[in-house]
């Protein structure tokens, strides 16, 4: 696999599933340095982690997640590797 020149992590909401998101990002950000990283993420959630060197972040308002969800096309996005972290719930 190449190394890819951008990546987008969505994970909006759930504070506990973002902060599991957390270790990824360093994982990326130490074995990919020249890797660009944009975050989008919830208002609450970008309040406690929106200082993280390396990260553009993108503030989305959850309440639009359906008409973001429904309109957006990710072949036509500008980042080469799209990630939506899930963690198991149990």
């Amino acid at each position: 696999m190449s190394i890819p020149n951008s990546i987008c992590i969505l994970r909006l909401s759930a504070i506990g599933d973002v902060l599991h998101a957390l270790p990824i990002v360093g994982t990326i950000q130490h074995a990919w340095p020249d890797t660009t990283i944009t975050w989008v993420i919830g208002k609450l959630e970008y309040s406690l982690l929106g200082d993280i060197p390396g990260i553009e972040f993108i503030v989305f308002d959850k309440s639009k997640w359906f008409y973001y969800h429904k309109y957006h096309n990710r072949n036509q996005c500008q980042y080469r590797c799209f990630i939506e972290p899930a963690v198991p719930h149990m």
